[in-house]
């Protein structure tokens, strides 16, 4: 886990400062720095020292002929079993790094080597014989690498903010990205970034650069559905696939811990983690919110004590608000969606801390597993309908599989799952949307996919796992905990688990009211029923309303006219009345205050320093 940036002079002899874009990046890797500069390429590198810690897994790193450069940031789990492949090949190794493996599986099988990887990468390879770039992303998006081609120059780079220390004319807001989130929720949209010359290396993908021409290209996609899948082997199958992918991510030269938000998800995997390490330390990180509904203290402290764990607990407050909101912004290179990235902010601080460096997270079980009841009760309700009319599912049936929703809720948040014009028309009801200029309000754009698998909610997961929601969870994640300098692994998002989930049918996932049936099914003994079965979900939630009441410092500076009409984003008078309005009590305007004060700091922050 480390920060890359680069650059290839297209047509251009100017100067790249590759010294500031390290700079820039440099809570990624506090344990080293380097660079190759040669000609018109240049590669440099900041480590995080998690495998393989010591200078024989320092980068930037040349295969042992000299042949080949490579800037990796990642880890590649599968590296031990690749490496015996290789060697078998005939391939000879020097140390013990997973960035060796990735060189001299280029070697052996060129830029296609890239599907036998199991982990989270992103990197560029210079092939010094053939003078080409080669540059690739995981299959979700785990790793970010952003790219712009400015003054004749293709410059890379973990992080828009390396880009814009070589490049600072590149800080031009991209007035589309910015609209959708401001109106539709939006955080990540393929290769849109909130700079308008900065583009996405989209997950799944890699991009090659020679003699002047680029082409990018998918490695991966999404299997299609099998009709024969056995229901029967699917527990035992996916119980196997989730405790080797534990397995395989605690892999480190250095100690790994795990978030424990006495959820089903984490609970699984410190769950696991006990059982394969038994004679292993494991602290666990949790966040709590003494006296508020979203508190999770309980349900954490007794996920500890049947586990034998070392808990570790962070209290939250309001205190230190303005400071961490400033922090996510500068590092995330963009506002904020959600007031969950405090906790995790606060989490991955105390991580760091203690002198730990990797974390397991249960990020990707509700995007795989359908984790989200609210946003997938009306496609699991269709669903059931459909198949209630086609014959394949019984009146009984279909009554009890809806019998085990809990309807109020669903309904009561379903608005999050109402297409972009219903949910701006919700916007209007709560007096949410008209305090920004018509610059940056949504526009009409190409639709997502619909459909894939033909099953409503088969086809909702797919586009929250692979276009929606999970992405922006992913960059989210990502980026928080390296501005600790803490990897963050995500078991649940290791591509054989996603494969067998989108082959096999619905019912395992959302079944009898249940949502992640499969994961409850596969984790019966190994953990508390009260967790287990526990169908209600906190996750990092937070008291957004009333920190932001308790604080009213944070924002309304921000929020005055003289601040907010430079950019000419927002209505200064309209964002004044509606400021009044959730001061004044109306709670559920709580995200769409936090989402305009963020904005406002990253103008502030990043756009104008």
């Amino acid at each position: 886990m480390c920060g890359i940036a680069g650059y290839l002079r297209l047509s251009s002899s100017r100067p790249v400062d590759l010294a500031a874009m390290l700079a820039a990046i440099v809570h990624r890797g506090p344990d080293g720095s380097g660079t190759y500069e040669a000609e018109q390429v240049g590669l440099g590198h900041r480590r995080l020292a998690i495998i393989e810690t010591g200078p024989a897994g320092a980068q930037p790193m040349a295969s042992a002929d000299g042949s080949a450069w490579i800037t990796y940031n990642g880890e590649l789990y599968n590296h031990v079993e690749l490496r015996g492949e290789l060697e078998r090949a005939g391939r000879r190794f020097r140390g013990g790094s997973d960035t060796e493996v990735v060189l001299q599986a280029y070697a052996h099988w060129g830029p296609d080597c890239v599907s036998r990887f199991n982990g989270m990468w992103s990197f560029a390879l210079w092939d010094v014989t053939r003078r080409r770039l080669f540059c690739s992303r995981d299959r979700f998006g785990i790793k970010p690498l952003v790219w712009a081609t400015l003054d004749g120059v293709f410059l890379f780079a973990s992080e828009p903010k390396a880009i814009l220390a070589a490049h600072p004319a590149a800080r031009r807001i991209n007035p589309g990205m910015l609209a959708r989130f401001l109106g539709d929720n939006v955080t990540v949209d393929g290769e849109e970034t909130f700079y308008a010359d900065i583009r996405n290396l989209p997950p799944a993908h890699s991009l090659i650069l020679e003699n002047g021409r680029m082409v990018v290209s998918r490695y991966w996609d999404y299997p299609d559905a099998d009709a024969d899948a056995d229901a029967e082997d699917a527990i035992p199958r996916f119980k196997e696939l989730l405790e080797d992918a534990v397995r395989l991510h605690s892999r480190a030269d250095v100690e790994v811990a795990s978030t424990l938000s006495g959820g089903l998800d984490s609970s699984s995997i410190v769950a696991i983690l006990r059982d394969c390490f038994p004679q292993r330390r494991l602290r666990t990180y949790s966040a709590v919110f003494p006296g508020q509904p979203c508190d999770e203290g309980p349900a954490i402290l007794a996920a500890s004590a049947r586990h034998g764990n070392l808990p570790v607990t962070i209290v939250q407050t309001e205190q230190g608000l303005e400071r961490d909101l400033r922090s996510l912004v500068r590092h995330l290179d963009s506002p904020l969606i959600s007031a969950s990235t405090v906790p995790f902010l606060r989490v991955v601080r105390a991580v760091a801390a203690d002198g730990v460096k990797v974390l397991m997270d249960g990020q990707g079980a509700d995007e795989l597993l359908a984790g989200y009841e609210m946003q997938l009760w009306p496609p699991y309700l269709l669903g059931v309908l459909r198949r209630l009319r086609a014959g394949t599912e019984s009146p009984a049936e279909a009554l009890a599989a809806i019998g085990g929703l809990n309807r109020r809720r669903a309904l009561w948040l379903a608005r999050r799952a109402l297409p972009s014009g219903a949910h701006r028309l919700y916007q209007r009801l709560i007096g949410a949307a008209q305090v920004t200029t018509a610059d940056f309000r949504p526009r009409p754009s190409a639709p997502p996919p619909r459909e894939r698998y033909g099953d409503p909610l088969d086809d909702a997961l797919w586009r929250m796992h692979g276009r929606t929601v999970l992405p922006g969870l992913l960059h989210y994640g990502d980026c928080i905990s390296m501005a600790a300098s803490v990897e963050c692994r995500v078991p649940f998002t290791d591509y054989r688990l996603v494969e067998m989930m989108f082959r096999l049918p619905s019912s395992l996932k959302f079944r009898d009211g249940y949502t992640k049936w499969i994961l409850r099914r596969a984790m019966a003994g190994r953990l508390d029923d009260g967790i287990r079965l526990r169908k209600a979900k906190n996750g990092f939630d937070t008291p957004l309303a009333s920190w932001l009441r308790r604080s009213p410092e944070v924002f309304a500076p921000l929020l005055d006219g003289a601040s907010l009409g430079r950019h000419g984003v927002f209505h200064p008078a309209a964002m004044a009345a509606t400021v009044k309005d959730f001061l004044a009590g109306r709670d559920g305007l709580a995200p769409y205050v936090l989402r305009w004060l963020s904005t406002e700091m990253w103008l502030q922050e990043v756009v104008d320093p």
